[in-house]
């Protein structure tokens, strides 16, 4: 889904703040759910970072979703 945004809006078919609306509700989604899984206690930790001068932190959230489902505890450090 998210490519198929992101080529819609580079053909003109979606407005900016189309896709900004959409990357900030799947942002939102993404951290609710993060939010709501259960860590074990003595889960190793993991710290996520992007790039200097990266804005986009969407592939960091799915990362973190990612390992969080695998029993890590992250702290993630973004824009």
């Amino acid at each position: 889904m998210n490519t198929q945004v992101g080529d819609s809006w580079m053909r003109g078919q979606l407005a900016i703040f189309e896709e900004h609306l959409y990357s900030e509700q799947l942002q939102v989604l993404l951290r609710i759910a993060i939010s709501q899984l259960d860590v074990p206690r003595k889960a190793p930790r993991i710290l996520l970072t992007t790039l200097p001068g990266e804005q986009h932190t969407i592939g960091l959230l799915m990362v973190e979703a990612i390992l969080t489902l695998e029993g890590a505890t992250c702290l993630a450090l973004g824009p």
